[in-house]
């Protein structure tokens, strides 16, 4: 074995290059105290930081390119050039937190079913506790409704330091809303512009847009009297 580094704290995730006579790591340097991505080589001297890397997430190696994630950006290194490149990219996801919430539910009583400290459980009823609380603890409209039966379910067993610790994802919302300037009221057939901002993103478009005019279709999405028009704009924004 031979050791190729020794910069104080941690190197992690190694990659050998395309012809594997060196390996890459993330490691943070100990004069910049700051992370990076080095290629060392295997027969000896200094590691060469790769420009333009910081963070290697999550990643998948194709032929001579690592493609990877990086504080939500994707992009590939070419093993055999040190060549970074970016891509632009959307996804979006939808969550039911009805179903998360019972996933994590069922796996909380489990977890005390089977690792109580007290076989006995204080002498009450563990299984009547949840029978009693499950309706309740299920219907909770928002994570902080969530939370709070959770703990009043915990709180029957009277046991100190046991509590449930949530988020309240209702507060955030990474959404980016494209704003076109406008002001607008749903018709029949679309929305009707009521109101233009002066100097705003409708006022740069070469689409001429004029106050009294019908917008039918954002994007070839058709617009009717309940659609939300803004919704047609999320994640627009750049």
């Amino acid at each position: 074995m031979v050791q190729l580094t020794s910069w104080a704290g941690n190197e992690y995730g190694a990659l050998f290059s395309a012809d594997s006579k060196s390996i890459y790591i993330s490691a943070t340097n100990p004069a910049t105290r700051k992370n990076g991505y080095y290629k060392v080589d295997l027969l000896g001297g200094l590691p060469k930081e790769i420009k333009g890397v910081t963070y290697v997430g999550g990643n998948s190696l194709n032929k001579e390119t690592l493609y990877y994630s990086s504080r939500g950006k994707l992009k590939s290194l070419n093993l055999k050039t040190d060549k970074v490149s970016s891509f632009s990219h959307i996804a979006t996801y939808t969550v039911d937190n009805y179903k998360l919430n019972e996933q994590v539910f069922y796996e909380g009583v489990r977890a005390i079913t089977a690792g109580f400290y007290d076989p006995q459980y204080h002498g009450y009823n563990w299984d009547k506790i949840v029978k009693r609380y499950t309706p309740w603890v299920l219907s909770a409209a928002t994570k902080q409704d969530y939370t709070f039966m959770y703990n009043n379910m915990l709180g029957q067993l009277n046991a100190s330091h046991m509590g449930y610790r949530g988020s309240s994802p209702e507060e955030v919302s990474s959404d980016r809303v494209g704003l076109l300037g406008l002001a607008v009221s749903n018709v029949n057939n679309g929305v009707k512009i009521d109101y233009i901002l002066p100097n705003s993103a409708a006022t740069k478009t070469n689409v001429s847009l004029n106050t009294g005019d019908v917008i039918t279709a954002v994007n070839g999405k058709k617009i009717n009297k309940n659609t939300n028009f803004y919704s047609f704009l999320r994640n627009t924004s750049r």
